[in-house]
């Protein structure tokens, strides 16, 4: 059998597959596929498992794998990269940056965000990219980006093909960026859409 997509893995952990595909899924699991598992492990870790279990997952409870996740699923978003964290050049003037580069991570995605200056006084353009850290994974499902400030909503855009997006003329400040795919958010928090250094 060949490794099983992350879709599926998701699907099976909603208990939404048939239970011939549970089956196979089950078998290639535990018949040691390395990829697989750490796929599986990496879904779980993130998530406590619900403990009811179901007729199509019933078999995982056989093995020990645990079978389910919770309805929709939120993973925290880590910083890896800012680029003001770098250090400066001494001695040298400058106008300012126009260009900062921060890239967030969680276990299943990375999310590379440039804050450009805009044309308006005082507002950046933030431009993205959510990429799937397994090859291919969930390439063709778009997800719905939201800019946040606390609870209120400031902007929304949607993904296109290749995971990127735009939010144009933004004040420059701190908000939350909030990545809703149908069954799993990506909350990156404090995320600083600022081009005066720290």
């Amino acid at each position: 059998m060949e490794c099983v997509s992350l879709g599926d893995l998701w699907k099976l952990a909603r208990g939404s597959l048939p239970p011939d595909r549970v089956e196979a899924i089950r078998s290639h699991l535990t018949g040691g596929c390395q990829r697989c598992c750490r796929r599986w492990q990496q879904l779980l870790t993130a998530h406590s498992p619900d403990d009811s279990p179901s007729e199509a997952t019933g078999a995982f409870r056989r093995t020990g794998v645990p079978s389910r996740l919770p309805g929709h699923c939120s993973l925290p978003a880590i910083l890896l990269v800012d680029s003001f964290a770098e250090g400066r050049l001494l001695g040298f003037r400058s106008t300012g940056p126009t260009s900062r580069h921060l890239l967030y991570r969680t276990s299943l995605f990375d999310i590379d965000v440039h804050i450009d200056r805009a044309d308006e006084e005082r507002c950046v353009d933030i431009i993205g990219q959510v990429m799937s850290r397994e090859s291919g994974s969930m390439a063709h499902i778009e997800a719905e980006i939201q800019l946040l400030r606390g609870p209120r909503l400031i902007l929304q855009t949607r993904t296109n093909e290749y995971g990127e997006f735009i939010f144009d003329d933004v004040r420059e400040g701190t908000y939350d960026l909030r990545v809703a795919f149908p069954e799993l958010t990506l909350d990156v928090a404090g995320l600083s859409a600022t081009l005066s250094s720290p």
